[in-house]
């Protein structure tokens, strides 16, 4: 039989009841945002140091410069991965730890997709916030890194470029943003799934 709605839940229901999940679990969302917010800033910190290093090896245009970029490009694989696993642990915990929450929403008639655009809105601004703070971090890290390789003569000119910092914040916080909805489409659609009892009587 088809899953249907049981009640009305329009959009903005769903953005008021993620908000005020965020309030009364501040504590707890405050721990995931900042490992967020880590993932991102360590991800941000490599992508801005790698434009920095590539501006320098098309200025000097020799060997040492292209080997710069290609250990740049490595680090990047690295921390991406290093990201996406530190984003998709954070949001997995925060989905699975209220598995019993979401047994009670279902017991007051919310249908596994109510309770997944719940879930879906606190991730969109998890993923927002921790990666504003994050990339913004993560691009003055960059820039430091690259400043200590290099040194602040070579590194200076680079800086005069303003899509490296609105390309090192706007990339951070979208790469955040999808990370945290793909990493919490799962979890959530999984316990959204299964039954209110059955969600009430779990255990971590």
């Amino acid at each position: 039989m088809a899953d249907t709605d049981r009640s009305s839940f329009p959009l903005s229901e769903a953005l008021a009841m993620s908000a005020q999940s965020v309030r009364l679990r501040l504590g707890r969302m405050l721990i995931v945002l900042g490992g967020v917010a880590l993932a991102v800033a360590f991800l941000t910190s490599l992508y801005v140091m790698k434009a920095v290093l590539e501006g320098f090896a098309k200025t000097v245009g020799d060997a040492h410069g292209g080997s710069v970029v290609s250990m740049g490009r490595w680090w990047m694989a690295v921390a991406a991965l290093i990201a996406v696993t530190g984003i998709t642990n954070a949001m997995l915990m925060s989905v699975t730890e209220r598995t019993k929450e979401i047994g009670t929403l279902k017991c007051l008639g919310a249908t596994w997709r109510h309770i997944l655009q719940i879930f879906l809105f606190e991730a969109a601004f998890m993923g927002i916030l921790g990666g504003v703070l994050g990339a913004a971090a993560g691009t003055l890290l960059g820039v430091l890194s690259a400043a200590g390789q290099l040194g602040w003569e070579l590194v200076l000119p680079e800086l005069k470029n303003p899509m490296l910092f609105l390309g090192g914040v706007g990339w951070g916080t979208a790469a955040s943003v999808i990370l945290c909805l793909l990493s919490s489409v799962y979890p959530v659609y999984f316990a959204a799934r299964i039954e209110a009892a059955e969600a009430l009587r779990y255990e971590i």
